[in-house]
Formats: structure tokens, C-alpha cells, sequence
């Protein structure tokens, strides 16, 4: 139910910042920072995943790393204020933190792994770091083919 309203807000806001551009009024700075709330969300979650299954952090601890770690992505976005370097940086860390986090909930139950209730989180999970990495390889193939363009015959 919340992911509809966040994509229509996300996507709100990235067709403000291309229209500020086209009007010679770039806010770079405010886009990256943007950005880096963006998709400092689901890195900062994958990493309260993280530390909630690997036993590092529990209760407000994880409230608390949740938000002080996306107040500082939030800054460091300010500070780069290069919005595509600040996305493809917080994609790539949650792809890993993703994939990290199903790494340890695997060894750590090993034992309950096949249980009817983990499987279909457990596929969620890998379906989700699957559908980013490739979107993210995707992306970085784009990137290469604009950055070296085909000569024109």
C-alpha cells in the first residue's frame, strides 16, 4: 500500500528537477540530496535488516540506525551533489546489503531454511536483489553506450 504513493512522489519529484533543468534553473544539490533519500531508504533498511538478523542491533538501536545512517547518506548526497553518482551508489548498497542480509538469515537457520513460512520471504528477498542488479547492470550498460556513442558512418 505504501510503495504506490512513494513512487508517485519519487517520480514527482525527479519530472520537477528535469523540468527546473530544461528552464536553466538545475538544483543539483537539492536533486542528489533528493536522491539520496530516495534510495538511501532501501540500503538503510536492508542494513537494519542486517544487523537485526546477524544479532548486532535490536529495538531502538535499529530505529536508531535506520535514521542517523539516512540523515547522513541525506548529507553526504548534499555534499556530491551529483544525483546519478548518489543513486547508483545507494542501488548498488542495497543490492549487497540485500544480498548480504539473505547470506546470513541462510546460515544462521539453516536448520528452519525449508520451513513453509521462510521460503516465500526468503525467494522475496532474492526475487527483489535479482530484479535490482539486473535493472542496475542495465543502467550501467546505458551509461557506457552514452558515454561512448557509435561513430556516425
Amino acid at each position: 500500500m505504501s510503495l504506490d504513493p512513494s513512487t508517485i512522489i519519487a517520480s514527482g519529484m525527479r519530472i520537477y528537477f528535469i523540468r527546473r533543468r530544461e528552464k536553466g534553473r538545475a538544483a543539483p544539490r537539492l536533486e542528489s540530496g533528493w536522491e539520496g533519500i530516495v534510495w538511501g531508504t532501501p540500503a538503510l533498511l536492508s542494513l537494519t535488516l542486517l544487523a537485526s538478523i546477524s544479532g548486532m542491533l535490536s529495538g531502538s538501536g535499529l530505529v536508531a540506525l535506520f535514521w542517523f545512517g539516512l540523515i547522513v547518506v541525506a548529507a553526504g548526497a548534499l555534499i556530491v551533489s551529483e544525483a546519478t553518482k548518489t543513486s547508483r551508489v545507494m542501488q548498488l548498497a542495497t543490492i549487497i546489503l540485500l544480498a548480504a542480509s539473505i547470506i546470513v538469515h541462510a546460515a544462521r537457520n539453516l536448520s528452519a531454511l525449508w520451513c513453509p513460512a521462510a521460503i516465500p520471504v526468503s525467494l522475496s528477498f532474492l526475487v527483489v536483489c535479482v530484479i535490482l542488479l539486473f535493472a542496475y547492470s542495465k543502467r550501467s550498460q546505458m551509461s557506457v553506450n552514452e558515454a561512448n556513442p557509435a561513430p556516425a558512418d
